[in-house]
């Protein structure tokens, strides 16, 4: 007779092999193919490139963007979604790129700035897009989207920090990247692209390259900012003051939590870095939708007020530039220059905020 064990290994074996060979040809986060680097590369030719949802890892087109882009730049965006529609146009130079990541952190924009040490890539000013997600250590422990490039961010962490440390090896960290095929979570992941796009999500085309203005999926002009989709720019002010009405506030702005003194200290290093070398900073205050801000102009929510503040306690001490305000009353804005409860139309960025030099 069959020993007992061997039956469950003859029963259960045939689950991770669908699972690994799943994973593989799906690959929802586009970590065993080259399409995020070929993205980038689309991106530095001057190429308007589109790419469909899943399959892709934004992080890593920014990654690849970075050590692909041009030796010298004269200007550079980082920070959350919020700074991903600033464009060569309004920042006053064609030498320009947006490395703006959709809930981009403290650790996402200090791997960026690791990235740019590593690769050699110079650059002469930053609209740097201060957010609560750098500054919000309750948000920084529950963003996971980084871990990939979390060593980076160690690296740049320890350089601002006047330490002699080792660069990350690449070749060692893409080998983690292979844990994911026995992953549940990405295995899952990989059912909800198959739904979405049926027997394309496994042949279909991963990213194309465009040359019209607006799509049904949102792409990546030439200097790396993003083009939101045709649903996202249809959005009405009725739909901001109903986005803002559901948005998770508890969460996203931490109530009765005030700003991390780990990140104000990382970010003045960082300040006082780029300064040394020549850099400008320049400082992005992105305002909530009016709707939203009611919301959060309450008792018990600290944050927001506290870092435009701080922001400007920063720009005052170090001599910066700085734009914008989180209050959207401030900058006379209504629901109507929003397509969601936090992001700006992009049409209207250079209308309320000032990034040339």
């Amino acid at each position: 007779m069959i020993n007992n064990k061997w039956i469950r290994l003859l029963v259960f074996l045939p689950i991770p092999i669908v699972m690994i060979v799943i994973n593989y040809l799906v690959d929802p986060g586009g970590i065993f193919s080259n399409d995020n680097e070929e993205i980038a590369k689309s991106i530095v030719n001057g190429n308007k490139t589109l790419f469909f949802n899943g399959n892709v890892n934004e992080r890593e087109v920014k990654h690849y963007l970075i050590k692909n882009m041009p030796e010298q730049v004269e200007c550079i965006a980082v920070g959350p979604s919020l700074v991903m529609g600033v464009r060569k146009n309004d920042v006053g130079t064609e030498s320009f790129y947006n490395l703006g990541e959709s809930g981009a952190d403290m650790y996402d924009i200090f791997a960026q700035f690791g990235l740019m040490q590593i690769y050699h890539k110079k650059f002469d000013r930053v609209v740097f897009c201060v957010d609560s997600y750098f500054f919000d250590e309750t948000l920084n422990k529950t963003l996971i989207l980084n871990k990939g490039l979390k060593p980076y961010a160690e690296y740049m962490l320890a350089v601002v920090d006047g330490k002699d440390v080792a660069k990350p090896d690449e070749k060692s960290l893409g080998l983690t990247n292979y844990s994911e095929l026995i992953s549940p979570s990405y295995f899952k992941s990989s059912l909800d692209l198959i739904k979405r796009r049926g027997k394309s999500s496994l042949t279909g085309d991963r990213w194309i390259k465009v040359d019209g203005d607006v799509y049904e999926q949102g792409y990546y002009m030439p200097d790396g900012s993003w083009v939101y989709g045709l649903k996202i720019q249809r959005q009405d002010d009725a739909y901001v003051i109903d986005h803002s009405n559901k948005y998770d506030i508890k969460k996203q702005f931490s109530k009765g939590k005030h700003l991390g003194n780990y990140p104000k200290d990382s970010f003045e290093k960082l300040l006082m870095y780029l300064l040394a070398h020549n850099i400008q900073v320049e400082l992005y205050l992105c305002p909530v939708a009016p709707a939203l801000w009611d919301r959060i102009d309450t008792p018990g929510y600290y944050v927001m007020n506290e870092l435009e503040s701080y922001a400007h306690e920063v720009a005052a001490k170090y001599g910066l530039k700085i734009t914008g305000s989180y209050n959207p009353y401030n900058l006379g804005m209504t629901n109507a220059d929003f397509y969601d409860s936090r992001h700006v139309r992009h049409e209207l960025l250079s209308k309320y905020f000032d990034f040339k030099p």
